[in-house]
């Protein structure tokens, strides 16, 4: 059993993610696929704003409005506890930030993105010449130093801010009405046609080829087509 991301962050190793790595890095190769079919992967998920989050002021709350919610750079730290834990894969759950339309609580749902192109900025830190790429390409590189593989959510669904800025990309009814699955009111469905295609190109491109990610998982992927896959 894994414990939770409270009792992991008991006791953070003392690193400073911005700090120049001592000696060469060893060479990282992407095995994961191979783990998955050989059953050797062990996955812990998590939550970037909440298993890297940070009671600074000790008061025994998180509060986002003082910058205490998790970053990218305040989850390597927790890296060497999991790498003992014998984890090898992380599952990340979607980075990208939510919309705020129709938003489900004050943070809104990691599963409701409001634009698949760019990362969360509030994973970020701000005023240290980083970008929120930067920061999480940094994150995935400090999990391959040891020997840790990333694979990142893939959102099945848009929020009503991504439907209203692409509505090309959105099923809808005969009458033309937005189609929601279930009764999740603050997400409505993708289209499968070659606009989505073509959005989801650039979702890949930045996980894959900028910030580095080895993998992904599909949420739903029935919701898409063998033909769109």
């Amino acid at each position: 059993i894994v414990p939770g991301p409270g009792a992991l962050a008991a006791r953070p190793a003392p690193v400073n993610p911005l700090a120049p790595s001592q000696g060469p890095a060893p060479v990282f190769v992407n095995h994961l696929k191979d783990m998955f079919r050989k059953g050797e992967a062990v996955i812990y998920a998590f939550n970037v704003r909440t298993y890297g989050a940070q009671d600074k002021n000790g008061d025994g709350a998180i509060t986002p409005q003082l910058g205490e919610s998790g970053t990218f750079l305040s989850c390597i730290p927790k890296l060497d506890a999991l790498k003992a834990l014998g984890v090898n894969t992380l599952h990340v759950l979607p980075i990208n930030p939510p919309g705020l339309k129709q938003r489900l609580g004050e943070a809104g749902s990691l599963y409701a993105p409001g634009d698949m192109t760019v990362l969360n900025p509030e994973f970020g830190v701000p005023g240290n010449g980083m970008s929120t790429v930067d920061e999480a390409r940094l994150f995935v590189k400090e999990a391959h130093k040891r020997g840790i593989h990333v694979m990142v959510d893939v959102p099945s669904c848009a929020s009503h801010d991504l439907a209203e800025a692409h509505p090309e990309l959105i099923a809808k009814d005969e009458q033309g009405n937005w189609l929601t699955p279930t009764t999740w009111v603050d997400i409505v469905a993708f289209e499968n046609n070659k606009p989505l295609q073509d959005y989801y190109d650039k979702f890949f491109d930045l996980m894959a080829n900028q910030v580095g990610v080895d993998g992904f998982r599909c949420d739903i992927a029935r919701f898409r087509t063998k033909e769109f896959w």
